[in-house]
């Protein structure tokens, strides 16, 4: 024979906890915002689940039975058992909300990192950092790997948001040992397009545009790579601002800008991607 499925509910414990302390089922009704039909309702529903008596009563009062009596015992602790899984519950939530994960390329690291940190420091908020190229990271965007990127593109896709927070100046450098004037002579560095191709577009537009004839073109797949060749070997580049601190070099603005925008998907509803597009923006 199958065991009935047991019906007892958080409800019947608030109801029994009531009337135990109230010994009154109009008062206890009241408490409760109920009328006193149901609650009696409730209770003998709750005794006979159980399968015994827990109150005795008659006309003029109500109390407690022996069964009663230690039944409350266990109905506070399961309501206490039930109040703090719904606190851990939400603290675990809460927990979630109040981390970010931000994927940046070196320029959104250059001009915004130690702010943001600082800024999310302050208000008790984890960052997750990856730190990629823009394409990387704008497909981790996609994929729900992270929750909000800085990068050179647009995301033009209707379930993103992308907005510029930044323009950055191009300049030509050159080694001390370099000569403006034998460019076409002298290695040119460039950065892979896949590593950053809003650079390297722009570049390649200036170098037609000034009629440079590269002879010798040396592409690095990373920025760490870029600086060390640079600083190694006589030649020159194009490289957006926020890497001249990096480079003892001659420099000149070529006069073209490079956008850095912050992006998001639509649907997601966190304050924190709000907080960080705010703190960001010009």
């Amino acid at each position: 024979m199958l065991k009935k499925e047991s019906l007892m509910e958080l409800r019947h414990m608030r109801y029994f906890i009531a009337v135990a302390e109230e010994l009154n089922f109009t008062k206890a009704a009241t408490r409760l915002c109920i009328v006193q039909p149901s609650l009696s309702k409730q209770i003998k529903d709750l005794e006979d689940e159980v399968g015994v008596l827990l109150f005795e009563r008659d006309k003029r009062k109500v109390c407690l039975t022996a069964a009663g009596e230690e039944f409350l015992k266990y109905a506070y602790e399961t309501l206490a058992s039930a109040t703090k899984a719904v606190t851990i519950a939400k603290q675990v939530v809460n927990n979630a909300e109040q981390k970010i994960k931000i994927g940046m390329n070196s320029a959104a690291e250059h001009f915004f990192l130690s702010d943001i940190c600082a800024y999310l420091e302050h208000h008790n908020i984890a960052l997750e950092l990856n730190s990629d190229s823009c394409m990387n990271n704008i497909h981790d965007l996609k994929n729900f790997k992270i929750d909000v990127t800085f990068s050179r593109f647009s995301v033009k896709e209707i379930d993103y948001v992308s907005k510029l927070i930044k323009e950055e100046d191009l300049y030509l450098v050159m080694n001390k040992t370099s000569n403006k004037g034998n460019l076409s002579k002298t290695p040119y560095l460039a950065f892979s397009p896949f590593e950053d191709p809003i650079v390297n577009e722009q570049a390649n537009h200036y170098i037609r545009q000034s009629n440079i004839d590269v002879e010798k073109r040396i592409v690095t797949s990373n920025l760490f790579q870029f600086l060390n060749i640079f600083k190694s070997i006589t030649c020159w580049s194009i490289v957006p601002q926020h890497l001249l601190e990096h480079l003892n070099c001659l420099t000149e603005n070529i006069y073209l800008k490079v956008p850095l925008y912050i992006s998001y998907r639509k649907k997601n509803k966190s304050q924190l991607i709000h907080l960080i597009e705010n703190h960001v923006m010009p």
